[in-house]
């Protein structure tokens, strides 16, 4: 059975409609006026739900789409549904099976590690003061031109090239 039909609307169904079905449907079913009788206690339950699900606009969309919950997969699963539609229903069944299955509880928890490690490294990071940098000299013209006051020039000769001191170099 639908929410739509629980609830007694249609698909075009205004918030005003809405809320005037539900509180009709809750005072006929409801527990302390039902004392006693398990049916009219189910049937609160029931359009609870359904109003729930249909009175937030996400989730009436998700229910239209082919949700988890209700009729032939939430009502937008029949053979006249959008192809796209179907597909939606599918991977938001598969997302919530996903996260609340047991079966992956040892995957969530390795992901849970994973991201409080990423967040903590991440932390340490910030945390770390910037090196300080030593105060930038102008730089100092070399006192010999030959060989920039390294002491030492390069010969060449042929192939072969030898470092010998430099004659030019105030000493």
């Amino acid at each position: 059975m639908s929410h739509y039909s629980v609830l007694g609307v249609d698909r075009n169904f205004s918030q005003g409609e809405l809320k005037k079905a539900y509180r009709n449907l809750c005072l006929q079913c409801h527990p302390d006026m039902n004392p006693g009788d398990p049916k009219a206690e189910e049937r609160f339950k029931e359009v609870s739900v359904a109003y729930q699900v249909l009175s937030d606009p996400k989730k009436r969309q998700d229910y239209d789409l082919g949700g988890f919950m209700g009729g032939a997969m939430g009502g937008g699963m029949g053979p006249d549904a959008d192809i796209q539609e179907t597909i939606n229903g599918f991977v938001s069944m598969f997302n919530d099976f996903m996260e609340t299955s047991p079966l992956f509880e040892g995957a969530r928890a390795d992901v849970d590690r994973e991201n409080a490690r990423k967040a903590k490294a991440k932390k340490k990071k910030k945390k770390k003061a910037p090196k300080r940098q030593a105060p930038r000299r102008a730089p100092v013209e070399p006192k010999c031109s030959a060989c920039g006051d390294t002491g030492q020039r390069t010969m060449k000769q042929g192939f072969a090239s030898f470092k010998v001191p430099c004659r030019s170099c105030p000493a």
